[in-house]
């Protein structure tokens, strides 16, 4: 549903990369090498770089998540290594290739890219967030703590989403995944920053619905992508580095 919200990206101008793979099926947010091995039959084949200390991995979601967000496991029994690779291989190589063709194209082309990796979050998750002056933020900007694009990129978001009358918070607690970690690299003029959106405000989480607040949030969104590129232009001569 977030690929709606963001539908008038390419009206706008811009580049707009789907999905078409469940999350629980094969997390493209994620490096290729976190695998659990516990969830497979045997030891990991020799030739497969596993990341054995990935944070992520401990906690069930590698690349193929072991549960949902809410803790739920997702399948009733060991997966064999060859589902592994057949998921990497279908799912996420075509993916990744996508967008680094993608990024390398536009940057020869223009010189500097802003990649917005477009996520939404679970209502539970922005529910247990401690509340800053007393409320939770309904947006998130995540740019790696201000490693993976120019601040500026992130200030002149944080402006039209408040401004908009959403309440905006940056890096917490979602600082950035590994789609921003991974192609972010202002010194070479990519620039990439995540956008984490509470669904409350637009879905019915028990029956993937949308509700009222879809079509003014997809306005807003709208209006966003459509005024960015002018609001970037005259930064285009210079977007200074991330925080070092």
């Amino acid at each position: 549903m977030v690929d709606r919200l963001f539908a008038a990206a390419p009206a706008a101008g811009c580049w707009l990369l789907e999905s078409h793979v469940p999350r629980a099926w094969v997390d493209l947010n994620r490096d290729r090498r976190e695998l659990d091995a516990g969830m497979f039959e045997g030891p990991p084949p020799e030739d497969l770089d596993l990341l054995a200390d990935s944070a992520r991995v401990a906690a069930g979601l590698g690349v193929i998540p072991r549960i949902v967000s809410e803790g739920v496991e997702i399948n009733p029994g060991p997966l064999t290594w060859e589902q592994a690779r057949r998921r990497i291989r279908q799912g996420y190589e075509p993916y990744h290739a996508a967008l680094a063709g993608l990024i390398a194209r536009l940057r020869r082309r223009f010189g500097q890219v802003v990649l917005i990796d477009c996520h939404s979050m679970p209502v539970s998750a922005a529910r247990a967030m401690t509340p800053l002056a007393g409320r939770r933020p309904q947006v998130i900007l995540g740019d790696c703590e201000g490693e993976s694009c120019s601040p500026l990129l992130t200030g002149v978001l944080e402006e039209m989403f408040t401004r908009s009358g959403l309440r905006v918070s940056r890096n917490r607690v979602y600082s950035g995944g590994y789609i921003t970690r991974h192609y972010g690299a202002c010194g070479m003029g990519v620039h990439a920053i995540q956008i984490e959106i509470n669904r409350e405000l637009y879905m019915d989480e028990k029956n993937l619905a949308p509700h009222d607040g879809f079509a003014p949030l997809r306005r807003v969104i709208g209006d966003i992508i459509g005024a960015l590129p002018a609001r970037l232009s005259p930064l285009w001569g210079g977007l200074p580095a991330a925080a070092e």
